[in-house]
């Protein structure tokens, strides 16, 4: 839509921005299944002592605007979680639909998610971590709403870090992560971030996608247990045909690696490496992607 104000007699024109925010409807009838890999953590949130897990869901469950009977939430747990915490989350969200999925297996993000994805019901799975805080309450229906479009493989939101700085508005593969320090956004340019746009990936922070789509490209790699299985998952469904979107019009906020270390594994980066870098020295970047994105290889 581009809005022109008529100026006086002799006065040029002012154009208005011409971008719009779509409010998307949901199809009647879609379910959703939010997928949370989780090793319970208790830390620093905000200057107090919580678990990362129950500090999500106190922002999930009080802010999400979304028909609960069309949800359930998944905290895939594993040996290192605290025996008190189904007791706890119990307690605390009394009326949520939140359910446990349990593995004997140490946290490695990729087939913690997997499990997760597996147990899931809806028809749509939003892969969501722990360290993560809602800000939007229309985040879930909007980024739900568009994993429904016939060719979309993954959508995200714009996640940003606690002192409002941006972490991520999606990829602009190869290497670069629109919003972290590598990438660095023209001013002239920022206004793109905050549309919606398509981009080569999104951050699995969070990250909606119907989940019979996950299935069919194996979902995540188990040889890429953290560091670029968004990567990898984002380029095997590009290569099924499907493309993926930043809501840059929803925001959450991503305590960037509180739930695990920071850096990336060497077998990660060979693994990646391995499979895609032939496709990502030839890929065609998304126009929408064009950030001017000043990457240091």
């Amino acid at each position: 839509v581009d809005e022109r104000a008529a100026g006086g007699a002799g006065e040029p024109s002012t154009v208005a921005d011409p971008s719009v925010v779509v409010d998307r409807i949901l199809p009647d009838g879609a379910t959703v299944s939010i997928v949370v890999p989780t090793t319970g953590r208790l830390t620093e949130v905000r200057g107090r002592r919580a678990r990362l897990v129950v500090n999500l869901l106190e922002t999930l469950v009080d802010r999400t605007d979304f028909p609960q009977d069309r949800m359930e939430i998944l905290l895939v747990t594993g040996p290192e979680v605290a025996p008190d915490l189904p007791e706890v989350v119990a307690d605390r969200f009394v009326d949520a639909p939140i359910r446990f999925v349990t593995t004997d297996e140490p946290f490695a993000h990729s087939r913690r998610t997997n499990r997760g994805v597996v147990a899931a019901t809806g028809d749509v799975v939003v892969l969501l971590n722990d360290d993560t805080e809602v800000v939007s309450p229309d985040w879930l229906r909007q980024i739900v709403a568009v994993a429904l479009e016939p060719d979309v493989g993954l959508v995200g939101p714009l996640l940003r870090y606690p002192d409002g700085s941006i972490q991520s508005a999606g990829h602009a593969h190869p290497h670069a992560n629109i919003g972290e320090p590598l990438a660095q956004i023209a001013p002239s340019q920022e206004a793109v971030i905050g549309r919606g746009r398509e981009v080569t990936g999104v951050t699995l922070a969070c990250a909606a996608i119907v989940r019979d789509r996950y299935l069919s490209v194996g979902g995540l790699s188990a040889r890429i247990h953290n560091a670029f299985n968004d990567v990898d998952l984002a380029m095997k469904l590009s290569a099924q045909g499907f493309r993926h979107v930043s809501l840059g019009s929803v925001e959450m906020i991503h305590l960037e690696t509180a739930t695990r270390a920071p850096g990336v594994q060497g077998f990660e980066a060979a693994v990646l490496d391995q499979r895609w870098r032939s496709s990502m020295l030839v890929e065609h970047l998304h126009h929408t992607d064009h950030i001017h994105a000043a990457v240091d290889r």
